[in-house]
């Protein structure tokens, strides 16, 4: 794969034998965009990886991302090559492009994996602890979600998903008054998401303030109804 088709004929008399020589001529990226499927396009793209033919691969591997932009594998491919080439910045995006539909695709494990190697290229990236902790929370993992959280409000305090997933997570925990406590810091940063009203009206409800609850689902019919 990869090479312009050779074709011959020869000819063998009965018993003979023949030492066959091919000089294969790489396809450019024009003659293969004629004849390769996305398929074609990775397998050729990892060959190219392996062999260390790095813009080769890092071209194929495009190719098939352009023809399939959900192509996770594709994605997380090209972020090596991208990792090796000292492409951080593109290697870290394709890394979380490739999380991201991993997570959509509910493969958990690998949207982790992929998240984990964008921590590496940038251990300053509230993208990549933002989306870590949502995929832990879809997992049930609330421990190591708070964990990812609490990451992301340490480089930006005033990250209102990092707020409210902290929230999430301590609710899940039965953690009321905590819960509490991030749900309103969320809802100082974003006072027009109904998401963080209703919990905090299910907050206040385990808590027993029914003033509050009440409070909160006025407040919650109020935004909902404007959205």
């Amino acid at each position: 794969d990869g090479f312009q088709p050779v074709s011959g004929t020869i000819n063998l008399a009965p018993g003979e034998d023949k030492t066959l020589s091919v000089d294969l001529v790489p396809m450019n990226q024009s003659a293969k965009a004629e004849v390769f499927s996305k398929e074609d396009f990775y397998h050729s793209g990892l060959a190219a990886l392996e062999e260390g033919n790095l813009k080769t691969a890092i071209s194929d591997l495009t190719d098939a991302i352009s023809k399939r932009p959900s192509y996770a594998e594709a994605y997380l491919a090209r972020a090596e090559a991208y990792t090796i080439t000292k492409e951080n910045e593109r290697a870290h995006n394709d890394y979380i492009r490739a999380a991201e539909i991993f997570q959509i695709k509910k493969d958990f494990n690998r949207a982790i994996t992929a998240y984990n190697n964008a921590v590496k290229l940038d251990k300053k990236s509230t993208t990549a602890y933002l989306g870590r902790a949502n995929t832990y929370l879809a997992k049930n993992e609330e421990i190591a979600a708070i964990a990812d959280y609490g990451a992301v409000l340490k480089l930006d305090k005033r990250s209102t998903r990092g707020h409210f997933g902290l929230g999430e997570a301590r609710f899940r925990q039965g953690r009321y008054k905590k819960a509490c406590k991030h749900f309103k810091d969320a809802r100082s940063l974003d006072s027009e998401n109904p998401l963080t009203y209703q919990y905090l009206m299910l907050c206040y409800l385990a808590m027993d303030d029914i003033k509050k609850v009440k409070k909160s689902f006025e407040k919650f019919s109020k935004v909902a109804s404007e959205d």
